[in-house]
């Protein structure tokens, strides 16, 4: 147990140091400010997500349906870590730049498993606590609250994940299994998470498009059938849900031990099975690794050398920064979802159209009669490329370029090449992708009708400066103090500072700079509105050029 104890505290600290990437050369203290800053944004976020959940609970309770809370706050803590879990267990597990030391450490294996699958479940009792709390305390406060079942419900808090996380896990495991065996195991995984993610989405938005606006007098009816009918669903399709729902609400002991029973039975199976195959599967993917050079044939491999020497030192660092994506998971999800979202976009509003979504009440806090949406639709439509812009820099993958190379910098470093064309490659690798969706988009819109020639202009110039201003950032901070020491891409891709600055910068120009263009088209008008969005977007563009190029002059690689 204490071995157990200090294997999962290295995983804390390390997920704790991960929040300040670059910082071993630093001061306690900076460290120490500058995790305190991102629990803080955290502590934030969680709190918006959970007044909304709040409200969202005592809104069911006010309509009569504070019976269908406890199954919804099981099933809402059930499922809000399954997809971390399924897409971070690849990373947990397998491909640890540690893993000798650590599996030649005197400790079980069955522990060092266990402890880097702690931290999945330790993350999905985060989200359960965040998402069904919320509805606990807007239950108890219409129904009224005793000991038992607060008990029961903090109980179903803590184990209500065990199971589809569990699942989760063993599956994401066993595609790792198989994909050990297939060639092109990384880019199905990258393309299968990627639409399931859209699909996720899609979804989500469908359902809240199909249900009708607020001043609908059928909506509250709907609403409330649908919750009612959900409800008895969840606990059909998962009786863990309905035995835990039973222990809060009626006080049943008999269904809290079923549901604490199995809820410690299947994650107890999942690492039995996991910690049994776990060196087998990794010396798989260790070899799969190790031979790729080596299955390609004599013919392949001339072919292979007569395209790379025919290539240009430029297009071959950029052919490898694509390489480079397609073969860290981790890297190409979450810099590749903006991608994604931009043409879901597109295709959303050349189907449904602005009009009809402003109409549906879909959108928080917007009510408009079509009166009103007529009268202002000009204004809103300069909304339009600043929304693009702001999902075209989600896709940061210059972000971390340079943090990327990991280990291997050093080859970076003694390459007969400057660091402009080193930079420059990467930023291409970014910039090329995110300019041809950006074309696609404002084509599919214009095709369709939506938007007049004009606003496809400008969500090609305002998307591409916006995203070119704050790539060259992005990268110029990683360049100055990359992060090459990380252990798992993960601390590079999510959590370094490059890449915050991208999705906190992005998210600033694009919505902020969208809403105060809207209020400025009130004052100047909205020819002109358009020629400043244009205008924008060229100096947003100029500006992150001059930051690339004194990047260019001012770094250097070290070995």
């Amino acid at each position: 147990m204490r071995d157990f104890a200090i294997l999962c505290r290295v995983q804390v600290l390390g997920l704790l140091n991960s929040l300040a990437p670059g910082s071993r050369r630093k001061a306690r203290g900076g460290r120490a400010a500058r995790i305190g800053a991102a629990v803080l944004g955290y502590i934030l976020l969680a709190g918006i997500c959970a007044v909304y959940l709040f409200l969202m609970g005592y809104g069911l309770a006010s309509v009569g349906l504070a019976a269908a809370i406890p199954a919804f706050a099981v099933l809402a803590g059930a499922l809000g870590g399954v997809g971390f879990a399924f897409a971070k267990t690849r990373g947990t597990l397998f491909g640890l730049t540690d893993f000798d030391h650590v599996m030649a450490l005197p400790v079980p294996r069955r522990a060092v498993v266990a402890s880097r699958l702690a931290s999945l479940y330790l993350a999905a009792i985060v989200t359960s606590a965040l998402l069904a709390a919320p509805l606990y305390v807007a239950y108890f406060m219409v129904v009224g609250v005793s000991v038992p079942s607060a008990l029961c419900a903090a109980v179903a808090i803590v184990l209500a994940p065990a199971i589809p996380v569990s699942i989760a896990v063993f599956a994401s495991f066993g595609l790792t299994a198989l994909a050990a065996r297939f060639r092109h195991a990384n880019a199905a995984y990258i393309v299968l998470t990627l639409a399931f993610i859209t699909a996720l989405v899609i979804g989500i938005y469908g359902v809240s498009f199909s249900l009708p606006g607020k001043g609908d007098p059928a909506a509250m009816q709907i609403m409330t059938d649908f919750a009612s009918a959900a409800s008895q669903g969840v606990g059909a399709l998962w009786p863990p849900a309905a035995w835990a729902a039973a222990a809060v609400s009626d006080g049943s002991l008999g269904a809290l031990a079923a549901f604490v029973a199995v809820s410690l039975i299947v994650p107890a199976l999942a690492l039995e099975i996991i910690q049994h195959n776990y060196l087998t599967l990794n010396g798989l993917l260790v070899a799969r690794s190790h031979a790729s050079e080596g299955r390609r044939s004599p013919k392949e491999a001339l072919g292979a050398a007569g395209r790379a020497h025919a290539r240009s030192p430029f297009q071959t660092l950029v052919m490898k920064e694509f390489s480079t994506m397609v073969g860290v998971p981790a890297y190409a999800i979450n810099c590749l979802f903006g991608y994604v979202f931009l043409i879901v976009i597109a295709i959303a509003l050349s189907v449904v159209g602005l009009k009809d979504i402003l109409l549906s009440g879909s959108v928080d806090g917007v009510d408009l009669s079509s009166q009103d949406v007529a009268a202002a639709f000009d204004h809103i439509m300069i909304l339009v490329p600043w929304a693009f812009a702001f999902f075209a820099t989600m896709s940061p993958t210059a972000a971390c370029s340079v943090s990327m190379e990991g280990r291997g910098a050093w080859i970076m470093a003694t390459l007969p090449a400057s660091p402009r064309t080193i930079l420059g490659s990467k930023l291409a690798a970014n910039a090329f992708p995110t300019a041809a969706t950006l074309i696609l988009c404002s084509g599919i819109l214009v095709v369709s009708g939506q938007i007049p020639p004009i606003a496809a202009a400008e969500i090609v110039v305002l998307g591409y400066g916006i995203f070119h201003l704050i790539a060259c950032v992005a990268l110029c901070l990683d360049a100055r103090r990359p992060n090459l020491s990380w252990s798992s891409p993960n601390e590079v891709v999510k959590r370094g500072l490059p890449v915050m600055v991208s999705v906190f910068g992005g998210m600033a120009l694009g919505l902020g700079g969208g809403v105060g263009m809207m209020l400025l088209s009130t004052a100047i008008g909205i020819t002109a509105a358009h020629v400043v969005t244009l205008v924008v977007g060229v100096v947003a563009g100029i500006l992150g050029q001059l930051v690339f190029q004194h990047t260019c002059r001012t770094t250097t690689f070290h070995l």
